[in-house]
């Protein structure tokens, strides 16, 4: 990613507009840099990749603070998604590309919703190594969002991003062996991961740790270890733990409703 050519966010010149509805040329470089800015916007424009990137990530990235534009972002990314596929470009900060330009298209920002292209930048990237990727694909497959329902598909893609050691997958793993969905139950692996993944500090991890102590329901019920875990997950942000591990911490009754609730919501 070093090698990227990046942009001084200080050379914007003028407010960017609310929607990228022209295509960007030249004459759009002028309006919005200036010097060295200029010069990256107008080589994008000329089908550089690296110009290209700084561009997305100038219009994309929330470091951008206000400039961030997700129109913009959204043209660039995908300019750059088609010429790496095309070109077969091999930088390994382009993966990157090819996954947000999938999250672009499934969420709908910068662009009308379409899960089925999100899917297509989905799978470009996931075959390049992507975990995120890999990980966006099985919940694809898992819903039939932007494909039809596969299990098998959604197991193997899933399993690919948990041998990268992504804790999102370890987290989506873990509910799997849990539930005996689409694989053998083992509630110690998957409380293993649980705890791989919350070592990652994913607060999604410890806050479903939390809730496994608190309940019962996938180990022995120990108030102990659920205030540990939601403590870690309040740590990490995640407000409804700090909620969890005050109402532990102060008064067990008020955790009666959630006693008898599924550990993995």
């Amino acid at each position: 990613m070093k090698s990227l050519l990046p942009i001084a966010l200080t050379l914007l010149l003028s407010p960017i507009t609310s929607y990228a509805a022209v295509h960007f040329n030249n004459n759009t470089c002028n309006k919005l840099f200036k010097d060295e800015g200029n010069k990256v916007c107008k080589e994008a424009v000329k089908g550089d990749a690296k110009a290209r990137y700084a561009m997305a990530r100038l219009f994309g990235d929330p470091q951008s603070g206000p400039l961030v534009n997700l129109d913009y972002a959204f043209y660039w990314h995908l300019k750059l998604a088609r010429q790496i596929v095309k070109e077969k470009l091999k930088e390994p900060a382009y993966v990157s590309t090819l996954y947000n330009t999938g999250v672009l298209y499934t969420d709908g920002l910068g662009t009308k919703k379409d899960s089925g292209k999100g899917f297509y930048w989905f799978q470009q990237s996931a075959k390049r190594g992507d975990a995120l990727a890999m990980v966006r694909l099985a919940i694809a497959y898992e819903n039939g969002a932007g494909t039809q329902k596969n299990d098998t598909e959604s197991v193997k893609w899933l399993t690919k991003a948990v041998e990268l050691d992504d804790p999102q997958a370890k987290v989506a793993m873990a509910k799997r062996l849990i539930e005996a969905k689409g694989v053998k139950k083992d509630t110690s692996k998957a409380i293993q991961f649980l705890k791989d993944a919350a070592a990652q500090n994913l607060p999604q991890a410890s806050f479903i740790l939390g809730n496994a102590y608190l309940t019962g329901a996938v180990v022995d019920k120990d108030f102990a270890q659920a205030k540990k875990w939601y403590a870690k997950s309040c740590q990490l942000n995640m407000l409804i733990a700090c909620k969890r591990y005050f109402d532990l911490d102060t008064n067990t009754q008020g955790l009666e409703p959630f006693l008898n609730t599924n550990p993995l919501k």
